[in-house]
């Protein structure tokens, strides 16, 4: 499967373009803030044709991280989704 059959993004509402899928950064980040001060990344790779999700949360002085790698693009906006929910309403993100 060539990038120009990447699956739709349900997140953005639409199909990713070759621009999201180049460099190393996140093709999509979502600011959640909240007590935990978290953050959720979604990263492609493009050539697997898999998406990773980190999410970043703490105190302030204690920063945590928590990734996920692998995924298929669903499961991974999906796990996404719960994760920044988790993190707004001041919970660790649960694990895949």
């Amino acid at each position: 499967m060539g990038v120009a059959n990447w699956p739709y993004s349900p997140l953005l509402s639409r199909a990713l373009d070759p621009p999201d899928l180049q460099g190393p950064g996140p093709y999509m980040t979502i600011q959640v803030g909240g007590p935990l001060d978290g953050v959720v990344m979604l990263t492609a790779d493009a050539a697997a044709q898999t998406v990773s999700v980190v999410s970043r949360w703490g105190d302030g002085t204690t920063r945590r991280e928590q990734s996920a790698v692998g995924l298929d693009m669903a499961a991974a906006e999906a796990l996404a989704g719960r994760w920044a929910d988790n993190l707004g309403a001041g919970h660790k993100p649960v694990a895949a």
